[in-house]
C-alpha cells in the first residue's frame, strides 16, 4: 500500500480521528481509502485538545451563560431602565 495525498473530506475527518489515505500498489486491486493513523510524528506528542477538554469548555460556557441570564433576570426594574429620570 502507498501513502497518497488526502482529500478535503479526509482533512475534516482528521480533525477528530487522525487518518491517512492509502491506495493499493496492485493495479487490478484498485482499492483506495483511509485508515486510522496509529503513530505520531516526532515532536507532535500531546498537541491538540482532547475530547474531555472540549466537554469542559462547553460546560463552562453553558454555566457562564446561565449565570448571566440569572443575573439579568434578578435585576430590579429600576436598574433595567436606562436614561430615564426618577
Amino acid at each position: 500500500m502507498d501513502l497518497v495525498h488526502r482529500k478535503s473530506l479526509d482533512r475534516v475527518v482528521s480533525a477528530f480521528y487522525k487518518v491517512r489515505r492509502y491506495e493499493c500498489r496492485n493495479a487490478p486491486c484498485g482499492w483506495e481509502g483511509v485508515l486510522r493513523s496509529t503513530h505520531r510524528r516526532a515532536g507532535e506528542s500531546g498537541k491538540g485538545m482532547k475530547p474531555w477538554m472540549w466537554l469542559l469548555v462547553i460546560a463552562l460556557s453553558l454555566a457562564g451563560a446561565l449565570a448571566m441570564v440569572a443575573y439579568l433576570d434578578s435585576r430590579s426594574p429600576a436598574e433595567t431602565e436606562m436614561g430615564s429620570e426618577p
